[in-house]
């Protein structure tokens, strides 16, 4: 495993203090964002031998973004795509939508852009294999984006961006033992509601339920439920509802 150093040329060796060091005959590696916490984990399959999770825990405070692609005139999953993501500080990143990226296996097709500590987007543009090229400008990092292609390459209107009117960040830290820090954005007012929720998807806790104005709001959440029990270690669900969109995020409760 190799970490760019920053300067845009070399690379660092961080195989054995991250973990992923291993000395088995491994055969397919995939990578994707299991956890659902913004960053990208690894999965990896040996010969004959147990396969392995690596989960990447990252606590940087970096922003994200994920992009799902479901194609109209090209594949459905918009395999061949080419995505270039502009950001405010006048980053410019690509990616092409591909499978079957390891023998055997493939990693996750929702593209994954690190914003390091930018909030939003500045550009999308999407050119799909049909030849169709879209644009969505000025939305919110942390979240994960559905794109669907244009119906037809005749039409002379531009696609509009979709509106994003809310933003989960990733909930931090995660494991938790004390206290989980629970940050979104909103930009206009809405009527929000914060919940808790266990793996059968009961409520067990209900952290806000109001209208609340524009900006950041953050708010905690000490492993207890609503009669203020101390709850059993496990995992469980961050749910925001706001502006008629449904966050979910999850987090390992631990002692």
């Amino acid at each position: 495993l190799f970490r760019a150093n920053g300067d845009g040329q070399t690379f660092e060796d961080v195989s054995f203090r991250s973990g992923v060091d291993s000395d088995k005959r491994s055969r397919t590696s995939i990578t994707g964002d299991y956890d659902g916490d913004g960053d990208l984990d690894l999965f990896l399959l040996n010969v004959n031998e147990d396969a392995f999770l690596f989960r990447n825990d990252d606590n940087s405070g970096n922003h994200y973004l994920f992009v799902e692609l479901e194609g109209t005139q090209s594949n459905r999953d918009g395999i061949g795509a080419r995505l270039k993501l502009t950001t405010p500080d006048g980053a410019v990143q690509y990616f092409e939508t591909r499978s079957g990226s390891s023998v055997g296996g493939g990693d996750a097709l929702a593209a994954h852009f690190g914003l390091g500590a930018n909030t939003e987007v500045e550009e999308l543009e999407i050119r799909w294999p049909s030849g169709e090229v879209q644009t969505l400008t000025g939305f919110a990092a942390d979240q994960t984006l559905k794109v669907v292609e244009p119906g037809s390459t005749n039409t002379a209107v531009a696609p509009e961006a979709p509106e994003v009117t809310t933003a989960l960040d990733a909930l931090y830290p995660n494991p938790f033992s004390e206290n989980l820090s629970i940050a979104f954005h909103l930009s206009r007012p809405e009527a929000v509601t914060l919940t808790i929720h266990d793996v059968l998807g009961r409520e067990v806790m209900r952290l806000a339920d109001a209208t609340m104005a524009p900006g950041t709001h953050r708010l905690t959440w000490d492993g207890h439920n609503a009669l203020q029990h101390r709850l059993a270690p496990g995992l469980y669900f961050v749910r925001l509802r706001a502006g008629g969109a449904l966050h979910t995020q999850p987090v390992l409760f631990q002692r």
